[in-house]
């Protein structure tokens, strides 16, 4: 028969239980609240900074103004339903129109904010993106119109600082581009081509293969170019040959978002021209040349 346990043993195993149990809610209570952390994405908050980049292939990105510094600056000119003005340095000291900043093809525009919202939450649009990456400034303030008034305290504030990139290159496939297309110097025989953006995968991923010209029929680079070879550096790939084909060709390329052999919700295909050694063409005129010498040489000769 087993002892019986004493009044104060189960004293004890409740007390250690208690606490147990203290100790699990106490970590519920710790743990839980950080799911909530998970929307402060591109939160600018006040006396901090936050950098935003214009998505290439929307052309969009989001931030939001804590309640404290709701009041995004520079203002809305009157009546305006937008906001067409920022600053060009970080001191943020003389807004501007932000055509003249970034310039007028690139269309940025600021819209928001829902009233309904604690946080306001603003959206930068673009038209097009620049040839070259700009950078503008804006203030999320809590006043709508910067204090003047001497020796008055300091407004709160954050910083938003947009970046805005430059258009890919035309020789870069991606997002913002379904088809590019490259042409082999004939004179050194090579081409090169990049991806960007998101799109960092190359198919066919095996270096040894390549697509025809309708970027679905994936054949051996042997068999189409049997002097070629690809290297692949990073983001950038370069196709060498040795010789010329005899007659023209068109190859492809994909840059992808995801791994091969799996479906990709964006693409961008490099069509790779590659002209022909001309060989038969000039062997050809050399002897329609040569014929016609004789023939003038015969007739002279008569």
């Amino acid at each position: 028969m087993l002892p019986r346990l004493s009044k104060s043993y189960h004293g004890l195993v409740g007390a250690q239980a208690a606490r147990a149990c203290a100790t699990l809610v106490f970590v519920c209570v710790v743990v839980g609240p950080s799911s909530a952390s998970a929307g402060q994405e591109n939160m600018c908050s006040a006396g901090g900074t936050i950098p935003v980049t214009v998505n290439v292939t929307s052309k969009t990105v989001s931030f939001t103004c804590a309640s404290a510094v709701s009041h995004l600056l520079p203002a809305k000119k009157g009546s305006a339903s937008n906001f067409d003005q920022c600053y060009d340095d970080k001191a943020c000291t003389t807004a501007k129109n932000s055509s003249v900043v970034v310039g007028t093809d690139v269309g940025l525009v600021v819209t928001g904010p829902a009233n309904s919202e604690t946080n306001k939450k603003y959206t930068v649009t673009v038209q097009k993106l620049p040839t070259e990456a700009k950078t503008v400034f804006f203030l999320c303030s809590e006043n709508e119109t910067p204090t003047t008034v001497p020796d008055a305290p300091e407004d709160k504030k954050c910083t938003v600082e947009l970046t805005i990139p430059a258009k890919p290159p035309a020789d870069t496939c991606a997002e913002d581009k379904e088809t590019i297309a490259v042409e082999v110097d004939p004179t050194h025989k090579s081409v090169t081509f990049n991806c960007g953006g998101d799109l960092k995968m190359v198919q066919p991923a095996d270096s040894t293969k390549v697509y025809k010209d309708d970027c679905a029929t994936e054949v051996t680079l042997e068999e189409e170019l049997p002097s070629a070879k690809v290297t692949k550096d990073n983001l950038k790939n370069t196709l060498e040959l040795t010789e010329l084909p005899k007659a023209e060709k068109t190859l492809c390329y994909k840059c992808v978002d995801t791994v091969e052999k799996s479906s990709s919700s964006k693409q961008c295909s490099v069509k790779v021209k590659v002209p022909s050694s001309g060989g038969e063409g000039v062997a050809s005129r050399a002897s329609a040349s040569i014929l016609a010498v004789i023939v003038l040489a015969f007739m002279y000769l008569q």
